[in-house]
């Protein structure tokens, strides 16, 4: 029996079939060549060949982009390998005492990507695993994870592509290991996709700053339990508008600090008094009754979406996800109590 197909074919005998076989396996191709990166969730199997002590130890604002290249398979079986470059990239994660391995930019050729899923990408974004144990693929996931939920949301939000990663040292000095990443996509293709440009600092500041859009992503990062952002000074969160818009949208992003992920070396922020990242602070502005109440109805609305991307992920571990998934029931509990929320988002909330 076929493996692929139901039937079996002759194709000696049967000229028709043959035919119909070898056009099918054309679309196949068509299709492989025509999808983006992050048009899908499948995981994506890569190597990625570099000299890794040059990169990994050249840290810091100075870092320089080092020689590299990437292979993949294609679903024809035939591996196609270019030419990259990589950098490091991060802040805390590129502290030898919180990662090991810190997250690359990684810049791609202008020609001969043709026909690939890189095909028109020219710098992303890499997340790596920080350390090699278990429990920090873990972490990454959850993060990876968080950029779903976001997604699930919202068309104004990275996309994200997850990986499994074989890094090859060119300099054979350290063995092949295999870890979990994701790619973010480019804030300009992002931006681009709802007809939007990205604002600068300066921009910014000429808009309000308290509807309902910013009020999204607020809600969101008081969800995950993340306080490592700011909108004063655009921490952690890109500002887009469409052309003749009155209000910005605010697009978060860079969650490993928040009390969903809870990754060991996440250490609350002293302006708050807190004494773990699990403990949520409402950073956002004060608003209307009408526009919360909107917000809340919102998130419930989605609940069951945010809940099947975690339910969906079958890398997570059984209690991992348990966590993940009671973490976010007791956000629930909170918007649901009215003394709550008087507490929380009336009484704490920004100017």
């Amino acid at each position: 029996m076929n493996r692929i197909f139901p039937f079996s074919i002759k194709a000696r005998k049967c000229p028709v079939a043959f035919v119909f076989l070898s056009l099918f396996l054309l679309f196949l191709g068509a299709i492989e060549a025509s999808a983006q990166l992050f048009d899908s969730d499948e995981l994506l199997h890569l190597s990625l060949n570099t000299n890794l002590a040059k990169v990994l130890d050249d840290l810091g604002e100075e870092a320089v982009y080092h020689p590299a290249s990437i292979k993949l398979q294609r679903k024809n079986g035939e591996d196609i390998a270019f030419a990259v470059k990589v950098k490091t990239r991060g802040n805390s994660r590129q502290l030898e005492a919180v990662c090991s391995f810190p997250p690359l930019f990684v810049k791609f050729p202008k020609e001969g990507l043709e026909g690939t899923l890189f095909e028109g990408q020219h710098k992303l974004k890499l997340v790596t695993h920080c350390r090699p144990s278990q429990k920090y693929q873990q972490y990454l996931l959850k993060e990876y994870l968080i950029y779903k939920m976001y997604t699930a949301l919202t068309k104004a939000s990275f996309r994200v592509r997850l990986v499994q990663i074989t890094y090859k040292d060119v300099a054979g000095k350290r063995k092949d290991s295999t870890r979990l990443g994701f790619f973010i996509e480019d804030v300009d293709d992002m931006a681009n996709r709802e007809e939007c440009r990205e604002l600068n600092k300066e921009e910014f500041k000429q808009y309000p700053t308290v509807g309902k859009k910013i009020l999204l992503s607020a809600m969101f990062e008081y969800m995950i339990g993340n306080t490592d952002w700011g909108l004063s000074n655009l921490h952690n969160v890109k500002m887009i508008i469409r052309e003749g818009a009155k209000e910005p949208t605010a697009v978060p992003y860079d969650f490993d600090w928040c009390g969903l992920v809870n990754a060991p070396y996440a250490i609350p922020h002293p302006k708050f008094g807190t004494t773990s990242v699990r403990e949520r602070v409402y950073q956002g502005f004060c608003h209307t009754d009408k526009e919360f109440n909107f917000v809340f109805k919102f998130f419930h609305q989605r609940k069951e979406q945010l809940y099947h991307v975690i339910n969906d992920c079958k890398l997570l571990d059984e209690k991992v996800r348990k966590d993940c998934l009671d973490y976010l029931e007791s956000f629930y509990k909170t918007i649901d109590d009215p003394a709550k929320v008087k507490q929380v988002f009336y009484e704490n909330c920004g100017d």
